[in-house]
């Protein structure tokens, strides 16, 4: 799991938004406040991208998850997968990243069969903004595209509430390990799409 630390804290901007290009390509304008005015992009993203992520997740995790884990949990939490633990190599998601000005500032990724989101991470000085809940809307769209009965992920448990409002349910509360001796608790969700025909994969 790549656990999705979203949670609509306090923001310190406002969405004050309408779409410009077709997802994947969407641009925002967000109002800071302030004078200043800037735009966020959604686009695609591949391989090349990742390394560049893993700043995001980290300020995500620490800003936004201290009330429900220690330290020790969210350092491993936020070391690369590939660094914390071998395993055999997983498929690569279809990614989206939003960014200003090249800037990387969150970012969702979902299974290219659409059936799992396996990711969902915002900068936390841009938590509260809208951006959460436009990459998700992005990702549904591709389960929806792709006819899946249902769609799952695994939640960190600060996110539950912000998953809930997109309509999934909890299935089951795990815990993720991290570790030898330190694991994550989460929360294994799913949302039901459509009702299951047959021939669905289980």
């Amino acid at each position: 799991m790549d656990a999705c630390p979203f949670d609509t804290l306090g923001s310190i901007c406002r969405l004050s938004s309408r779409p410009l290009a077709q997802p994947g390509e969407t641009k925002y304008d967000t109002s800071m406040g302030t004078d200043d005015h800037q735009c966020w992009i959604i686009r695609s993203g591949g391989p090349g991208d990742r390394d560049g992520l893993t700043a995001v997740r980290r300020d995500a995790v620490f800003a936004q998850c201290r009330e429900h884990y220690t330290d020790e949990q969210m350092t491993l939490w936020t070391t690369p997968s590939d660094k914390r633990r071998a395993g055999a190599p997983q498929p690569s998601p279809i990614l989206y990243i939003a960014e200003i000005e090249g800037y990387p500032i969150g970012f969702g990724a979902i299974q290219a069969d659409g059936t799992w989101i396996r990711s969902l991470y915002i900068r936390g000085q841009y938590a509260g903004c809208g951006l959460g809940r436009e990459l998700m809307e992005i990702m549904l769209r591709v389960s929806a595209e792709k006819d899946v009965p249902e769609v799952r992920l695994e939640s960190s448990m600060n996110a539950v509430p912000f998953y809930r409002r997109f309509g999934f349910e909890v299935e089951e509360e795990t815990l993720y390990p991290l570790s030898d001796t330190v694991s994550l608790p989460c929360a294994r969700m799913v949302k039901r799409l459509r009702d299951r025909r047959p021939g669905d994969p289980e």
